[in-house]
């Protein structure tokens, strides 16, 4: 495993937008991974819960915004914009509803309320980002409904077909953070008893991930740090992940600082677009 790695504002329920200029017409089925100027960039983080995930969102946008994406990308990108799945909208809104009252849908029916989500996301977000240049920073999306939902790695592989047959757009640039799932356990259980601030902020962002990902078992979905954070699930998770993330996913150590993360990976997406 590759252990090295990283307003103005317009801004919808699923977004934040800083804004530089122009845009173009070209539609979505003319994109190629990274390389067509004047098309933005959709660039996904994935990872199992204790990974980092969202402190590297945190830092990337910091990064991008600080030094601004003139200096990190030339004209490449019209602006930066972050979204998340499950969405602040109706149906990602739905979805945490369903977990929050503790009730039991079937698996099928998790997957479907998801895909309605993306779907609107897709068309509402993602695609006219894409077409007016934008460069897209998403925490989550099919890889991690894949790799929660499925009880095992066949089921998380059969999602993740279903998601490319459904039209779902191959994201440009996936960064994972690899950690081992003892070594996440053990930060899950260090913010869920910490009293700092930031460490709530984390567990706020632990059921996030509960409402989005782990579909199927919702008597437990409706808890934050015990609905999917035991051992058990993490290793499940981490099993999953290792056979649903395409072949240009960047592994990324999570063990390693933060801003030494997020360089490796700000550098791995100047790659991919061209800059």
């Amino acid at each position: 495993m590759p252990p090295r790695f990283l307003q103005d504002s317009r801004t919808g329920p699923n977004e934040t937008v800083c804004l530089m200029s122009g845009s173009d017409g070209t539609p979505p089925a003319s994109r190629s991974r990274g390389s067509n100027p004047g098309r933005g960039l959709f660039c996904v983080l994935e990872g199992i819960d204790g990974s980092g995930k969202s402190t590297l969102l945190a830092t990337l946008s910091a990064a991008l915004q600080d030094e601004g994406l003139g200096r990190q990308f030339g004209e490449r990108f019209t602006g930066l914009r972050e979204l998340r799945e499950p969405t602040p909208g109706p149906v990602g809104r739905r979805i945490r509803e369903h977990l929050q009252a503790g009730d039991t849908l079937a698996p099928e029916d998790w997957l479907t309320l998801f895909f309605e989500d993306r779907r609107q996301n897709l068309s509402e977000n993602i695609e006219p980002a894409l077409m007016s240049g934008e460069l897209i920073l998403q925490d989550r999306y099919f890889y991690s409904t894949a790799a929660y939902q499925g009880q095992t790695p066949d089921e998380s592989q059969a999602i993740v077909k279903r998601s490319l047959s459904a039209g779902f757009l191959e994201p440009d640039v996936v960064l994972y953070l690899a950690i081992e799932p003892e070594a996440a356990m053990a930060r899950v259980t260090r913010r869920a008893a910490a009293p700092n601030p930031n460490e709530v902020r984390r567990e706020g962002e632990a059921r996030d991930d509960a409402a989005g990902d782990s579909g199927g078992t919702a008597a437990t979905q409706s808890k934050s740090i015990e609905s999917f954070e035991t051992l058990e699930q993490l290793t499940r998770i981490h099993r999953n992940y290792s056979r649903v993330l395409p072949a240009h996913a960047l592994r990324l150590d999570a063990e390693q600082g933060p801003e030494q993360i997020c360089a490796i990976a700000l550098a791995h997406i100047q790659t991919v677009a061209g800059a």
